[in-house]
């Protein structure tokens, strides 16, 4: 999901997602991309570039959410025998919905939960369907055999 925080003491942050991962954009794009800030970002993850279609969080005629459709899309045109997916319980699906566009392209071989702490960001929420009912907080790995 997109990341921000409605803490009063720390304004909404205009950062954009990819902005987190742009190391691991690097790594596997093998590029060496001109950087910006402190933190040496990829310009290419500044807000004035276009959205990543990962961070949408609309949904389509169908009601499903853009994003998901869009990694049923790289999951079915990725050539890779296997697939390791990361994806955190306070993203914009469940579960189920990821097991089901793996199941599409391939066959879960091991799916692990990893308990971690809350960050502080990820109190942003655009709309009440994100909000984790339990309360914890779990980072999904899915390894899938592709088809």
């Amino acid at each position: 999901p997109p990341y921000g925080s409605n803490n009063d003491k720390m304004p909404p942050s205009r950062v954009r997602y990819a902005s987190y991962y742009h190391i691991w954009t690097s790594i596997l794009n093998h590029d060496k991309p001109e950087v910006f800030g402190k933190a040496n970002r990829r310009k290419d993850t500044r807000d004035v570039v276009a959205a990543s279609i990962f961070e949408e969080f609309r949904k389509n005629k169908d009601c499903s959410f853009i994003a998901m459709q869009a990694l049923d899309e790289l999951i079915q045109k990725t050539n890779a025998k296997y697939i390791l997916l990361s994806y955190s319980s306070g993203g914009i699906t469940t579960k189920k919905e990821l097991n089901d566009i793996i199941n599409k392209s391939g066959k879960m071989i091991k799916a692990i939960e990893i308990n971690y702490k809350k960050n502080v960001m990820g109190n942003m929420r655009w709309t009440n369907d994100w909000i984790n009912s339990d309360g914890k907080y779990l980072e999904y790995l899915f390894l899938m055999q592709k088809h």
